[in-house]
């Protein structure tokens, strides 16, 4: 079986292009392309492994900005890895905490 992520074209399990990564994330191609010179992430013909993303996740959780994730996301991110998920969720939580003076 094969799972689909909405607005998003590909299979699950196959990997992203630079693209679809950049707009999921909303950041820009450029930044996924540095990610990917640096060896932060991973690519395989031309897509990145959802192992990789969830590995830059997890060495780096402070990269993505995960409340303006889209809710299809955060659910795909969860499945992917879900320590890695509540890792974002819970500095997320802490940085939110902090800037509010609690």
């Amino acid at each position: 079986m094969q799972l689909w992520l909405d607005g998003y074209g590909y299979p699950a399990g196959q990997g992203l292009r630079v693209g679809e990564l950049a707009s999921m994330l909303h950041v820009s191609p450029k930044t996924v392309r540095r990610w990917i010179s640096l060896a932060w992430l991973q690519i395989k013909q031309n897509r990145i492994p959802e192992e990789s993303v969830a590995k830059l996740f997890r060495q780096h959780p402070d990269l993505i900005a995960i409340d303006a994730l889209s809710p299809d996301v955060c659910e795909w991110l969860s499945k992917i890895e879900r320590p890695v998920y509540a890792t974002i969720r819970e500095q997320v939580t802490l940085q939110s905490l902090a800037a509010a003076g609690l």
